[in-house]
């Protein structure tokens, strides 16, 4: 097998294709990422003849595997991996000549191709086909259509405008803006499958929250999450210094600042902020989807508060209060997940985040630290979520102060969190505990039979040890023989 690395791999390609006798050109972002001078991520190409024959040929020769990723479109994956990478290569057919394929694109900077027969390698002077100059408005940063029906061909197209233009930090060009706004409608008729990868893209971007608020600009964030149309408007306490909406915006803003220790802008926020040890690389974990925790933290972000607008409350003193909207917001989530298609997993995930994004600063009268037996049942409940809630509170937090925020506040916040943050080794240490008793001792002293109230029992038994409620086998025999209060609780399951 030939060694296949990151400066060969076009050149890999241009061999392939000279012993298959076929032309071939790299299209679409990977030249983008060459002009722009940037690692190419992602690379595709348009083949003459079979596209399935070169997937096929350039798979066996490298070792890898072909997915067949649109059998009546004829486009296929190639797969290769190497020591240190996973290269990922979408082969396609040309459409009749490529000139004629490059206009059927959506963009004009996607819209350049390299003749991988000619231009093969990554140096040096390239000839490019433009047709529709892309060239130029990348110079210039504008992100521009090819036509006025590219959105109605594909209505994709419309979140891909705002992904692209946001990963860039190009300007959408006035005609494109209002071919979104018009057609906006039509991202409703697309596979909710795909709105949920083109989405979940944007929110993996470093200025996500950019992105996030073009989409409103262009009426489409509340057609993809239209619960969210509610939350505009609905006023907050003092303390708060968004609107509903506009702090949900503002959270994933916050995430980001959490993690941009660079910033020199938010610098207070990245100097008393507690860690979890290594959250960078906890944070970069592709935990659900194909995306990292980070991603589906700043989803979570944008919905946590989904319910505030039916929990409003005014009191007699003028007080708002949402009562209940932690829980309620959870169930909510439930169902706009499922509507994206989200896996069980990821739903679990975030709706036990936002139904507990508030437990943080409940554990402990305000200006007192939670206790040991608070913090262990924080950790026992949340478990897999219980760092990623820390760091949810800690957006909310700022993102609810909004320009309000103040060095001092944020110190004391901080310190909270550490707090908790501090007994999570504590907890995971006092997780692994000597058994007291066993499902036997539950059974010959109550004289019942096997069956879930044992476990039910066993599990009481835990948490009283978590608790430091008791230490010895004599104290769990007296829980169960309900011999003091704890026993009175088992005695309840009975």
């Amino acid at each position: 097998m030939n060694k296949l690395t990151k400066n060969k791999i076009l050149s890999q390609i241009n061999i392939s294709l000279i012993n298959l006798k076929q032309k071939g050109f790299l299209v679409g972002g990977a030249v983008r990422s060459i002009l722009l001078e940037k690692t190419i991520k992602d690379i595709d190409i348009i083949v003459s003849n079979s596209s399935k024959k070169f997937s096929e040929y350039f798979a066996n020769n490298f070792n890898g595997k072909v997915i067949e990723l649109d059998k009546k479109r004829k486009i296929y994956r190639i797969i290769v991996k190497t020591k240190n990478k996973t290269y990922e290569i979408d082969v396609s057919p040309i459409k009749k000549d490529i000139i004629t394929d490059l206009k059927r694109r959506d963009f004009t900077i996607d819209s350049i191709a390299i003749d991988l027969i000619k231009n093969y390698t990554i140096s040096g002077t390239k000839k490019y086909i433009d047709p529709y100059n892309g060239i130029k408005d990348l110079n210039n940063k504008i992100l521009r259509s090819n036509n006025s029906i590219i959105f109605i061909e594909d209505p994709i197209r419309l979140l891909r405008a705002i992904r692209i233009s946001t990963e860039l930090k190009f300007k959408i060009s006035a005609e494109t803006y209002k071919q979104i706004q018009e057609n906006s409608h039509l991202i409703q008729s697309v596979a909710a499958e795909r709105i949920r990868e083109e989405f979940l893209k944007i929110l993996s971007l470093s200025n996500s929250m950019n992105g996030i608020k073009l989409l409103n600009c262009l009426n489409l964030l509340t057609k993809i999450i239209p619960e969210l149309n509610e939350s505009k408007g609905i006023s907050q306490p003092k303390e708060h210094y968004w609107d509903v909406f506009n702090h949900l915006i503002e959270t994933i803003g916050a995430i980001e600042n959490i993690f941009d220790k660079k910033n020199k802008k938010t610098e207070f926020i990245t100097t008393h902020m507690p860690r979890f040890y290594n959250d960078k690389k906890y944070f970069n974990q592709v935990i659900f989807e194909g995306h990292t925790r980070k991603t589906i933290l700043k989803l979570v972000g944008l919905i946590h508060d989904i319910s505030k607008p039916e929990t409003k409350t005014l009191e007699k003193k003028g007080k708002i209060r949402f009562i209940g909207h932690d829980k309620l917001g959870a169930k909510k989530s439930i169902k706009i997940l499922k509507r994206l298609k989200m896996s069980n997993k990821s739903i679990e995930y975030i709706s036990l985040i936002i139904a507990n994004h508030l437990r943080p600063t409940q554990m402990a009268p305000k200006n007192e630290m939670p206790s040991n037996r608070a913090l262990n049942r924080y950790y026992r409940d949340l478990n897999q979520v219980s760092i990623d809630t820390l760091y949810l509170n800690l957006a909310d937090y700022i993102s609810a102060r909004g320009k309000m925020l103040n060095e001092k506040e944020w110190k004391e916040h901080c310190k909270l969190i550490k707090h908790i943050l501090n007994h999570f080794k504590v907890s995971k240490e006092e997780k692994i505990l000597p058994k007291l008793v066993s499902g036997y001792d539950i059974m010959n002293v109550l004289s019942i039979q096997s069956g879930p109230k044992i476990g039910i029992i066993l599990k009481k038994i835990e948490e009283a040890q978590l608790n430091e409620d008791i230490k010895t086998r004599e104290e769990a025999l007296n829980i169960i023989k309900n011999k003091n209060n704890s026993g009175d609780m088992i005695a309840k399951t009975l």
